[in-house]
């Protein structure tokens, strides 16, 4: 058979599809006008030969092709099928798919090689571009943060992501023999089922479940499932423990400053009645040694029985206007022994029925830091040390409370033996919101809190707690400058000669003991704002005794009204206050020269105060 196209073969080319025939034994090639087109050779220049037809293949499926055609003319069972690319003359490439079948002799000897050839270009781009789209999916899937699982409608995993093997702790292959209920506690399905009929395909739903992992622990995850065509259900779904543990830290935290201002407002409010009954029990006490003898011991001592408890409650009030206080305090030379003693008194109760409370105390200078923030802090690691002790065996536990001098300042050791902190929590222990007690029995913020005191007075908090030997909390302070670590000395207490004072305050208690205690003055009450002012402008007074709060007309305001009527009675007032301060009295108190008192005071503290506006006013004692 001569090369070249002939007219013997099918007529194919109408329907894109090109005969050829081999001759084996020749070599020649036959094939339909239109192969000659399909792989760019001009008409009549394409050589019928298989050599010639090798030499417009793509290098790379070039060897492809002639092991197939080896393989059909090889054995008899073998058909022949191939795709591959030609390079056209302007560098095109064009994608071909042949198939064809040998002839054979009588004695099973290949004696011709038949087939079509047809373009193929099309749908090879189409495929190429849906693997580089799959591909990108893919890669999309396996490196999203979230988990990702595609369900079937029997709700078997049919595909996952490793970020969904990381999540539940399963190898792939595990999960893809699970199904969704397998990973659900039990009876959350039936609670929540997972309804696929009434879902709409394309419309993603968004709901917050539980998933069980491997080794059994829960974990909490947002679940976004898309419908997908085939009843097949499309999740992502995102771990959302740490956000549920940050909502719910909050809601403490919220919970906490919530208690803080409950707490200002508590101290507030028994300040002035507690203001009123220790004042009145120090003018008991004055009058009681006109009593005979043996009836002024009696009262003597329950007045003062009742003056202790008075100041125990005057501490603990005190404690509670501290925790109120969010803002910075300034540092003062602070004794911590007398410190450890007065958080002692208040956690005595606690730690009598667990331990034995023994104080080996040896420091002998002061430290750099705030009264009442290191107050909290012996107070939180003394809780702490009982916490750690079981109740009803004080005999056999004790909490040690040491002070020292050290190289980097003031030492506070507190020791307890109880059950001793695990080695894997002691890293954390100082991070906000992590705890060691029970649920419910702690925020775990005290000990965040204590370090981030103890760090602001420039000091440093640490623990070391032996396995079975308890745990013993080391505070260091900075020493106080060696000029500020005398105590302040007071001016010595001189009497005043009769002045004029104004008592301002909407509590009638306070007014009446006050004025019972100031009773050698010439002593004028008013139960509020306006009425002060109306005084002040009626007639001069030498003292104002002027509670902070009260409705309508405030310590400040009136402090504001009487500067603007020009007489000078502002620089001549006294501020009282019970606590439960606003960021605006804070500020104006703070910015102000006039003494303030802090419900509840002493009469010396009193007449101290009274005393510093006669002063500074040119009224000397008599």
């Amino acid at each position: 058979m001569p090369p070249g196209p002939s007219a013997h073969l099918p007529d194919f080319d109408t329907l894109g599809m090109h005969t050829w025939a081999w001759d084996i034994a020749s070599g020649h090639v036959t094939w339909s006008p239109g192969i000659e087109e399909l792989v760019g050779v001009p008409p009549g220049s394409f050589g019928g030969t298989f050599e010639a037809y090798q030499a417009v293949l793509h290098p790379n499926d070039r060897d492809a092709v002639v092991r197939a055609v080896a393989e059909a003319v090889e054995n008899p069972k073998a058909g022949y099928e191939v795709e591959h690319r030609v390079v056209l003359p302007d560098g095109t490439l064009r994608w071909l798919s042949c198939r064809g079948y040998v002839q054979r002799g009588a004695d099973g000897a290949p004696l011709k090689m038949l087939g079509v050839v047809f373009e193929v270009t099309a749908r090879k781009e189409a495929e190429d571009a849906l693997r580089r789209s799959e591909d990108r999916f893919r890669r999309l899937i396996e490196h999203a943060p979230d988990a990702v699982f595609l369900v079937d409608d029997s709700l078997r995993y049919i595909d996952v992501n490793d970020a969904a093997c990381s999540m539940l702790g399963y190898t792939r292959d595990e999960l893809l023999a699970l199904r969704l209920p397998d990973l659900l506690p039990p009876g959350a399905l039936e609670e929540r089922p997972v309804a696929l009929d009434a879902a709409v395909v394309g419309q993603t739903r968004t709901s917050e479940r539980t998933l069980v992992r491997k080794d059994g622990s829960f974990v909490s995850v947002e679940i976004a499932g898309t419908v997908l065509p085939g009843r097949m259900l499309q999740s992502f779904v995102r771990d959302i423990g740490a956000r549920k543990s940050l909502e719910a830290r909050l809601v403490r935290a919220e919970r906490l400053a919530s208690l803080g201002r409950l707490a200002g407002g508590v101290a507030h409010e028994i300040n002035n009645p507690l203001a009123y009954v220790q004042l009145n029990l120090e003018i008991i006490r004055k009058h009681v040694g006109t009593l005979p003898s043996d009836v002024n011991a009696r009262l003597g001592r329950a007045i003062t029985e009742s003056l202790d408890g008075a100041e125990r409650m005057r501490r603990i009030v005190r404690s509670l206007a501290d925790f109120s206080r969010g803002e910075e305090e300034p540092l003062t030379p602070v004794d911590v022994n007398a410190a450890l003693d007065a958080a002692i008194h208040m956690t005595e109760n606690k730690i009598r029925h667990r331990a034995r409370l023994i104080r080996s105390y040896g420091a002998y200078r002061c430290a750099r830091a705030n009264e009442y923030r290191l107050g909290q802090v012996f107070v939180n690691l003394l809780v702490n040390a009982a916490d750690a002790i079981p109740d009803g065996d004080v005999e056999h536990h004790e909490i040690r409370v040491t002070t020292r001098m050290g190289l980097a300042g003031v030492v506070i050791e507190i020791s307890d033996t109880g059950t001793g902190i695990p080695p894997e929590a002691r890293e954390r222990l100082f991070d906000p919101f992590f705890t060691t007690k029970p649920v419910g029995m702690g925020t775990g913020l005290g000990l965040s809190i204590c370090h981030s005191i103890v760090s602001s007075f420039g000091g440093s908090i640490s623990v070391q707690s032996p396995p079975g030997k308890g745990a013993t909390f080391e505070v260091v302070l900075p020493v106080a400058d060696v000029d500020s670590k005398a105590p302040r000395q007071r001016p010595p207490s001189v009497p005043l000669r009769r002045v004029r004072i104004l008592v301002v305050d909407d509590e009638p208690a306070i007014t009446r003991v006050i004025s019972e205690l100031l009773s050698d003055h010439d002593v004028t009450i008013a139960t509020n704002g306006s009425d002060a002012r109306r005084l002040c402008a009626e007639r001069s007074f030498d003292c104002i005794l002027c509670d902070v709060m009260m409705p309508e007309m405030g310590g400040l305001d009136v402090h504001a009204a009487l500067q603007a009527d020009g007489h000078g009675h502002e620089q001549r007032i006294v501020f009282m206050t019970g606590g439960a301060f606003v960021p605006r009295e804070r500020d104006f108190l703070a910015t102000v020269d006039n003494p303030c008192l802090e419900k509840p005071f002493t009469p010396c503290g009193l007449e101290e105060a009274i005393a510093v506006i006669t002063r500074r006013h040119g009224m000397a004692p008599p």
